[in-house]
């Protein structure tokens, strides 16, 4: 009994062992994605460190322990803007020293874990080196930690024999000359001589960088949570946010719905931060709070008695009870813009922000908020169609005009912005942002078997001054996709490219081929849909024009 328990537990300790080194496995992808220079690179370093420790008389126990702290040297980068993190340039000194802070915010990641001996020491001391000149303390020799000092010395290695936003990989030889040169200064003579015998006598690990299906799910899965974190912050929240002084998610609703109950009149606004993200990852967190702070500032300097609830990151709902009428909601929101526009004179912090804006009208005090919201929400995604920094109502039905709701993007147009893709920030081209990352996908797969990309893109319209609602439109939209999935082939991608188009890029057709694929299309469409309200046109370009 005695030893079937013992080989329990040792069991249990295996697949406990085995589950952090998948977690931490998945973290260290997760920090390696903010750099796509530097995929596999914790994985790398880990294993290299780990090999060094191993040269140097370490235990196996002790080599699988630095090899932990390997792979999580770089989590303080994490913290670092992409602005800064992926500048294909130097940096500036102020850049240089947001860089340089990835090993405090690492140690502080770290500092209270103790299933691993040391585990923050490495993120915080791996770019010490033996002549002082490093950082964060500009430690001299033996005043540096013996794991940071292992760690030094793989990261160098990998980061000398990888390609960086900066530059292409060493060669070898010069890999090898470089560390030599700076052995004893920049890296520890002991440290230093192991990873050279590595090298020398072609013994150090050969990594595999490749992914299992499982870990990259489960990579995608963290990010996922990562996002979201802030968002499940502000639902759970009973208390006003801090920040903006706006009621949290769950608190909102019930405060909204309650004042609707009572008046049954006014009108309900989704106000969200166009590009957001990008704010945050450009500029850093502290910006992307003044931007929040500012958008609830002008929100109360232009509604009279506003409700306020923070429903995601950088979307807020707003219940105005004496807005009576669209028109009255139509002068708010040029109040509003027009405010704006004065504050970002006045404060060059939030020169970028940009604010889109969804309304509905409140008809009785039965309305229910969350149908509120969704109907708002519909009306936020035509003002982002539209550009973003602008609004639109949510009705029961409206005229589809040239000038306002259907402002399709023509082919030539969108030509033009992906023959200067390499010029865009994320979410610049397209309020869908899947169409940039299709496009790069099926670009890098055809350039490197040699060859052609078509597009076409379908855009639907409806027939003169018919009136048509959001759903109807959003059901021919349906139409339209499932007869393209049902009639290009498996190397074939499609998105929906705005609100009235659906964009398919094809790989490798001559022109017959095309005009056969687009003539499936069409007939499939109008198999399926019979009425008079909405026509679909499409056009066609070689995109392999714009890759050269």
């Amino acid at each position: 009994q005695n030893l079937e328990y013992t080989n329990y537990i040792t069991a249990q300790n295996h697949a406990m062992q085995e589950m952090t080194m998948q977690t931490i496995m998945t973290i260290a992808n997760t920090i390696d994605a903010k750099d796509e220079y530097t995929r596999g690179h914790s994985r790398r370093v880990a294993e290299y460190a780990s090999a060094i420790s191993l040269e140097l008389g370490f235990s196996e126990k002790e080599a699988e322990d630095v090899r932990f702290i390997g792979l999580l040297h770089d989590i303080g980068k994490i913290g670092i803007p992409d602005s800064v993190l992926n500048k294909p340039g130097r940096l500036t000194d102020e850049e240089y020293e947001i860089m340089k802070s990835h090993t405090t915010v690492g140690s502080d990641i770290l500092k209270d874990i103790a299933m691993i001996k040391d585990l923050d020491t490495g993120a915080k001391y791996h770019h010490e080196r033996p002549d002082g000149k490093g950082y964060p303390e500009g430690l001299r020799g033996g005043e540096i930690p013996f794991i940071a000092r292992i760690i030094s010395v793989a990261d160098a290695y990998d980061a000398m024999s990888s390609n960086r936003i900066y530059r292409r990989h060493l060669e070898p030889e010069r890999v090898l000359s470089e560390l030599k040169k700076g052995n004893g200064t920049q890296w520890d003579k002991e440290c230093c001589d192991a990873m050279i015998r590595l090298i020398e006598q072609d013994r150090l690990p050969k990594v595999n960088i490749e992914d299992s299906e499982e870990l990259n799910e489960t990579a995608k899965l963290l990010a996922r949570v990562i996002d979201k974190a802030e968002d499940k912050a502000i639902e759970n929240s009973d208390n006003l946010d801090s920040l903006t002084g706006s009621y949290g998610r769950e608190q909102g609703k019930t405060v909204i719905q309650e004042a609707i109950y009572k008046t049954g009149k006014g009108c309900f606004y989704v106000f969200d931060i166009d590009h957001f993200r990008h704010i945050n990852e450009a500029y850093g967190f502290v910006t992307g709070d003044m931007y929040l702070k500012a958008l609830t500032d002008l929100i109360r300097s232009t509604v009279k008695r506003p409700i306020i609830s923070r429903f995601g990151a950088d979307v807020f709902i707003v219940y105005d009870p004496d807005t009576l009428s669209l028109d009255n909601a139509e002068e708010i929101c040029h109040k509003f813009f027009n405010n704006m526009t004065l504050q970002k004179k006045i404060n060059e912090n939030i020169n970028e922000l940009s604010v889109s804006i969804g309304i509905t009208e409140i008809m009785t005090e039965k309305d229910q908020i969350m149908v509120l919201y969704e109907n708002a929400t519909k009306a936020l995604y035509v003002a982002k169609q539209l550009g973003g920094n602008n609004y639109f109502f949510h009705t029961n039905e409206y005229v589809f005009e040239e000038n306002r709701f259907n402002e399709a993007v023509d082919l030539n147009k969108l030509v033009d912005m992906i023959e200067n893709i390499d010029h865009l920030s994320g979410g610049v081209m397209t309020v869908f942002p899947e169409f940039e990352k299709m496009y790069e996908y099926m670009s890098n797969l055809a350039e490197r078997n040699k060859q052609q990309i078509h597009i076409i893109l379908f855009t639907i319209y409806t027939q003169g001054n018919v009136k048509a609602s959001v759903e109807e439109r959003d059901k021919v939209m349906d139409l339209l996709q499932s007869a393209v999935m049902t009639s290009i082939r498996n190397v074939d991608i499609t998105t929906k490219y705005s609100s009235t188009q659906q964009a398919v890029l094809m790989l490798n057709v001559d022109e017959e081929q095309l005009k056969a694929v687009t003539n499936r299309i069409m007939t499939e469409f109008y198999r399926t849909y019979d009425d008079q309200i909405f026509t679909v046109k499409y056009d066609t370009a070689d995109l392999s024009r714009s890759r050269k």
